[in-house]
């Protein structure tokens, strides 16, 4: 299966006629100004377009790449000025080495076959080749660049062996040679130890070579023209492998998440071939643009309509906006705003934000005018935002930030569908968020159609959404890198009883502790009836109602509290009081931001689509790193989704390589949601509290080139992320929507999650048995149990890939220790068959040592391994 393909994580990137317009590289804020990295790219992009050209047959090549200089370079009249380009979006970003990958050149994934990936990261250091070693290890880059592209563009994975992640560098194919693993089936070179490079010894009991053995090809003799994907540095290789030239018994990762398909056949799944037909062109140089975020400017969008007058919206919209401009606001960004009800008024032209002063002059414009009447009329507001970003037409609109906030569907005009035309074609970003059920519909196209974000706020006791998405838009307007995006630790709402106290913790770890902000609000009663909040340090040390940093805003119901200095690693504890006869429907929010500049631990989460047709399904991600060194094999990640009218659901995400999770301890975590309730919006949001306890975070694997000789380009997936305090993290919400849902038939519409870490992890010879291991699928993907497994086994690769039905069927009776197959574990679990016995009668004459370390070799296995019976559990 391929799985959703939408042209990239968040790329702006799209083929037209052959060519990729829209390239964006970023460079990280945190790289000196070195203008000759620019140049070098240039220089590799150029021999990337005819590489992508020749080996997508024509297809595709580079038309037009952009730079994205950050604000921390100066800023040079040859500049174009950014639109929609941000950081998040770029293809590739230049940023300092990853402490695992080192300087090597890898592309962050996540999903399924087929699925895009996040971004391609490069080094200093490998773009400026400064030992001018990089041809001698990883070949030409441009090469390289188009190694990565088919990871970040078409989901591509490696094709040569990862013995990291227990992808072998050697395998005995069904004829029972010994071959290194890859697309080519018989590439030139030779086997050597990659330390002492002497020729590998075998090893007499399993025909496999020696641990350090290395394959090195003949870089000129070599006449096979794929596969990009295996070994991109050999000069003959020009081509994605395609189906007649394509290896699928190598036990490699792509054989294994494609399920043995070739890298062309995936790529011409992908949506840029529609209509896309090979051609000559008359050059595959790219032109390239050098942009500079010189404005960053956003104007607050407010539906002030009657209905935000119900269940205290207007309150909390004004709490959320006054957070937005004091707490979280970069300085240097200009803002304006716009209220809309029976028509659009303009409050507030661009200001510039430069100091606390101009915060407040701005929210003394605009709290007084958030006040409830009429009607919606959410075209007159956007057409009133973009006259707002272009100062009536005295500078360019593109490029700026409308925050759209709605509760309500438009009733009078102008109408979305009348302006929105006009709004896309003026280069603005709207982003927006649906208030509640009845949220205008059109909110996410507008959304999508402009490049920007969608956030929904359910209104649910537990969600704080509204909040967040204020958050989130602040950080995206702002960042030159995400070393320096505040850390969510905490956001919830809370039903706090009359006369009752809330008490709970949260930790400071070793990555933060700068401008810490613990802020409460409430919207019942906020004049008469006030919560009391205290915040205990790990020492010891009380903030209350009488220190300075305890900030009590009667008019707002908020209570804003900023630890001083840089707080105290460990375990703080915070109450919130209601001393009131009242309940109180409050909300908390605590950040927190890097301590020493280098980086905050942060966690951020998505999904894999937007819009869900049932009886699709969804899945769910969330990302912890700090820097670039990802936080991976942690428990306790939870995903939290809000569903409409009905109580929410916890999803467990996992960060170990299987089923949903491609990649074991990455970083990223996994799970998918099958949960649906009803049609309407999904609100998403992703929590981790571990304890106290040193925390040691697992490091592992990744995607990217291979490297002609490796022992100085090794990636070091021993390192382990220590951290001695607890970590709590929370993500900001993100939204989906569903249509179509219907159980009226009671059909079990989500199969078991398919298994794709089957593991050999013992053979004996002497007693013809073997030791199998794999993670458990649950009932419904990842949920559940499963009724059975269907597991089988053959002398034959092509019949188990082909005929699964026509090979021998392990029984309950062929277990000698382990968990029956018609006892499977809950989803989740480690399943294992213990000394399953294959010397069956009928097959005595098929196997032998050699044979029988074949069919059970990892890719052979994992794909004969099927579950059966769709119980819905």
């Amino acid at each position: 299966m391929v799985g959703s393909v939408n042209g990239g994580w968040n790329s702006l990137a799209k083929l037209v006629d052959n060519g990729y317009d829209n390239v964006l590289v970023a460079i990280n804020g945190q790289i000196p100004e070195n203008l000759e990295i620019i140049d070098r790219l240039k220089e590799a992009f150029v021999v990337a377009s005819d590489y992508l050209h020749r080996a997508t047959r024509r297809r595709a090549f580079f038309r037009k790449v952009d730079f994205l200089i950050p604000t921390t370079w100066q800023d040079r009249p040859e500049y174009e000025a950014v639109t929609v380009e941000t950081f998040s979006r770029a293809d590739y970003r230049v940023e300092e080495a990853n402490p695992v990958w080192g300087d090597n050149p890898y592309t962050v994934q996540y999903g399924e076959c087929g699925t895009p990936g996040k971004y391609v990261h490069l080094t200093p250091w490998f773009v400026l080749d400064p030992d001018n070693i990089v041809q001698y290890y990883w070949g030409d880059p441009g090469r390289v660049l188009v190694h990565e592209w088919g990871h970040q563009r078409y989901g591509l994975f490696d094709e040569y062996g990862q013995p990291d992640e227990d992808y072998p560098d050697y395998y005995i194919d069904s004829s029972g040679k010994l071959r290194p693993t890859g697309c080519m089936e018989k590439p030139k070179g030779w086997n050597l130890n990659r330390y002492t490079y002497k020729k590998c010894k075998k090893d007499k009991k399993t025909g496999l070579f020696e641990k350090d053995c290395y394959f090195f090809p003949n870089l000129y003799t070599n006449k096979i023209p794929a596969s990009v994907m295996f070994l991109q540095y050999i000069h003959s290789v020009d081509k994605y492998c395609d189906d007649s030239m394509h290896n699928r018994e190598a036990p490699n990762k792509h054989n294994a998440i494609c399920q043995g398909q070739s890298t062309w056949s995936v790529i011409l799944q992908h949506p840029d071939w529609v209509d896309n037909e090979p051609a000559d062109v008359p050059s595959t140089i790219p032109s390239f643009r050098l942009l500079y975020p010189r404005y960053r400017k956003i104007v607050l969008v407010l539906d002030v309509s009657g209905s935000m007058s119900l269940k205290s919206r207007i309150i909390k919209l004004q709490q959320a906006v006054y957070t937005f401009i004091m707490d979280e606001i970069s300085l240097g960004i200009d803002v304006g705003c716009v209220t809309f009800s029976d028509k659009a008024n303009i409050i507030s032209w661009l200001m510039p934000i430069n100091s606390d002063e101009d915060r407040e002059e701005f929210l003394a414009l605009v709290m007084p005018t958030l006040n409830t009447g009429g009607n919606t009329a959410i075209g007159s507001a956007l057409i009133a935002g973009v006259q707002v970003l272009s100062q009536n037409d005295t500078q360019p609109a593109d490029g700026g930030i409308l925050f759209l906030v709605t509760d309500g569907q438009e009733n009078v005009p102008q109408f979305i569908e009348e302006v929105i035309d006009n709004v896309i074609e003026s280069g603005v970003i709207v982003d927006t968020l649906a208030w509640g059920l009845f949220a205008e519909e059109k909110l996410e196209t507008i959304a999508s159609g402009t490049k920007g974000s969608s956030y929904y706020y359910s209104e649910q006791a537990q969600s704080n959404a509204h909040v967040e998405a204020f958050m989130e838009v602040a950080s995206s307007s702002s960042s030159d890198s995400e070393n320096d995006v505040p850390a969510l630790l905490t956001s919830f709402g809370l039903e706090l009883p009359n006369e009752e106290t809330f008490t709970d913790s949260f930790y400071i770890d070793e990555s933060i502790g700068a401008n810490t902000h613990v802020i409460v609000t409430w919207a019942k009663d906020v004049n008469r009836n006030p919560l009391v909040v205290t915040v205990t340090s790990p020492a010891g040390g009380l903030i209350d109602e009488s220190s300075s940093e305890y900030i009590y805003d009667k008019k707002l119901g908020r209570v804003s509290i900023k630890l001083p200095g840089i707080a105290e690693i460990g375990l703080w504890k915070y109450t919130i009081s209601n001393p009131t006869p009242a309940p109180h429907d409050l909300k908390l929010q605590i950040t927190s931001r890097s301590r020493d500049g280098s980086g905050a631990i942060t966690m951020t989460s998505w999904t894999s689509s937007e819009q869900v047709d049932f009886p699709s399904f969804q899945y769910i991600y969330a990302e912890i790193k700090k820097g670039q060194f990802p936080v991976g094999g942690l428990s306790n990640v939870i995903a939290h989704v809000d569903r409409p009218l009905t109580e929410p659901l916890e999803v467990i995400l996992r960060d170990n390589g299987a089923g949903v999770d491609v990649n074991k301890y990455d970083g990223i975590y996994s799970g998918s949601f099958v949960g649906f309730a009803r049609d309407g919006r999904y609100s998403v949001k992703v929590s981790i509290k571990t304890d106290g306890n040193t925390t040691n975070a697992q490091i592992r694997s990744g995607s990217g080139a291979k490297t002609i000789n490796d022992t100085k380009a090794e990636r070091d997936f021993q390192k382990m992320f220590k951290l001695e305090s607890g970590l709590e993290r929370t993500s900001t919400s993100k939204v989906f929507k569903v249509s179509d849902y219907d159980i009226s038939d009671n059909t079990d519409y989500f199969p078991p999650i398919r298994i794709s870490d089957l593991r050999v992890v013992e053979v004996s010879y002497e007693n013809q048995t073997v030791t199998l291991t794999w993670t458990a699928p649950g009932g419904d993907l990842d949920h559940g149990t499963a009724d059975g497994y269907d597991l089988r086994y053959s002398d034959s690769y092509d019949e188990l890939f082909d005929d699964f039905e026509q090979a021998t069927p392990v029984q309950d009776s062929d277990i000698i220790e382990g968990h029956l197959l018609s006892d499977p574990k809950s989803a989740g679990a480690t399943q294992g068959i213990e000394n399953y016995y294959i010397h069956r009668a009928e097959n005595a004459t098929l196997l032998h040592p050699v044979a029988s370390e074949v069919f059970y070799d990892v890719s052979d296995v994992r794909d004969s391994l099927l579950v059966t019976g769709l119980q819905r559990n």
